[in-house]
Formats: C-alpha cells, structure tokens, sequence
C-alpha cells in the first residue's frame, strides 16, 4: 500500500510530518508516489532540511518573488522543492504566513517537515515543537521500530529526559512499546500543536522484518486503546512502504 492512499490525500492538503525515525524517508516516498500521479507538490519545512538532490528548488522569502518562482518551477516539474534561504547545505524553513502563498499555487500538496530529531529513531518535543502551520488538514507524527529496545538516553532517543517525563520511565531504561506509545499519545508528545481541523495518523517506520510487525502491532493497539486513531507501519524506504493499517 502507499502513502497516499493510507492518509486518503485529496486536493489542496496542507501536510506536517513530525516526530523522529524516518521524515524525510516519508517525504520523499510520498513525492515519488506524487510524481508518479502527475500531482504537483511542494516539499518544504517549518525547521530545516537537506536539501533533496535532483529536483528543482525554490528559494525566496518575500510572498510576491516566492509566487512567482514556484508557478515558474511548476512549468517544468511535479515536485519542487521550497525553502526561505540556505545554510549550510541545508534549507531553511518558511514562516507559517507563506503557507498561504503555498496554498494558493497549482500545488495539490504542500508536505512539510516540521520536527526535527538530530537522526535519532525515537523523541519527545521541546516546549517550541513542533512548529505545525495552522492550516495543516494532516499530521503524520513518525516513530522509528529500531528506537524498542535501546537505552533511554542522548545516544538513542532525541529529548530523553522529555521521553521518560511523559512515559513515567527511568533514563537509561529500555524504550518499550508502551512507552512509545504513551508519548505518541500524549498532549505532551505527539499530539501537540495539532490544528483542530487537521487529522492524525501515527507512523511506525524502519518495520521489515515479521518481528518488528509484531511490535508494531503492539504499539499500534497501544496508542488504538488510549485515542481513537487509525495507526499505520511500514517501511518508508520500499516501494510499498505501507505494510499494515490498524
């Protein structure tokens, strides 16, 4: 199963990829599924992001130039890429005002990074994360399966001391399904700064093996019995990255 049929995208969604374990992965899985729809998509981020090889970037910061630019790229490509500047070798993210810029080009999606996790399969966000657009209509919090079974700290888990203030648990500890889930499930955790109107569909990427099904499933019926939510998992890096859906 892909992407875009798992969070049922229709036309104009504005999309928040958050949490750690695999955004990027995700994004540009989600593109290439764009890309070979036709669909014209903008990716971009509201922190900061390497920026993608290969495909055409937009980099503007004032509304009118930024406009422009993006219907120029969209003359030649499905997906572009858009930033506010570079740094770096990294792009830099747009303010929340030019989302509207964004929603008012041939874009059908405009998916965006916005958390960010120093590479790390598994956080809690700091008191200004994630910085979610308030147009959103998805949040897609991402979760890595490789984060069960390591230690709690600095090393493993991206704001472990964050992590054990949610979940109750000790740093140092294992990372557990439980514990996973009581963040993902938390206001404190991955159920911060989502727009009212936007939906919410939880992530568990990096699952391969019939193992990490199984643990995924776990955490999945975890998070099902604490907030009414369709969860999915998968592996973003293959051509049918969805593998369940609960």
């Amino acid at each position: 199963m892909q992407f875009l049929e798992t969070f049922c995208c229709t036309a104009k969604e504005i999309i928040a990829l958050t949490g750690a374990g695999g955004k990027t992965s995700v994004m540009l899985a989600m593109a290439a599924e764009a890309k070979q729809r036709g669909i014209k998509t903008i990716l971009t981020t509201t922190t900061k992001i390497y920026e993608p090889q290969g495909m055409s970037v937009v980099v503007a910061a004032k509304p009118s130039i930024l406009q422009r630019k993006i219907n120029s790229a969209f003359a030649k490509n499905t997906v572009i890429v858009v930033g506010r500047s570079r740094l770096g070798g990294k792009l830099l993210g747009l303010d929340f005002s030019l989302f509207k810029v964004l929603a008012e080009t041939e874009a059908a999606l405009i998916i965006a990074e916005c958390d960010g996790a120093s590479g790390k399969p598994f956080k809690a966000p700091a008191e200004h994360e994630p910085p979610i657009p308030p147009d959103t209509t998805l949040v897609v919090p991402v979760t890595g399966i490789d984060c069960i079974g390591r230690p709690l700290t600095a090393e493993n888990v991206h704001r472990p001391e964050l992590v054990a203030q949610i979940a109750g648990a000790a740093l140092g500890s294992r990372v557990t399904a439980k514990m996973v889930a009581d963040v993902i499930t938390s206001n404190a955790g991955y159920l911060k700064n989502i727009p009212p109107q936007a939906r919410w569909i939880p992530f568990i990427n990096k699952v391969e093996t019939a193992a990490e099904a199984n643990t995924a499933r776990d955490i999945a019926t975890k998070i099902t019995a604490q907030n009414p939510a369709i969860v999915s998992f998968g592996a973003a890096l293959q051509a049918d990255p969805v593998k369940e859906v609960i």
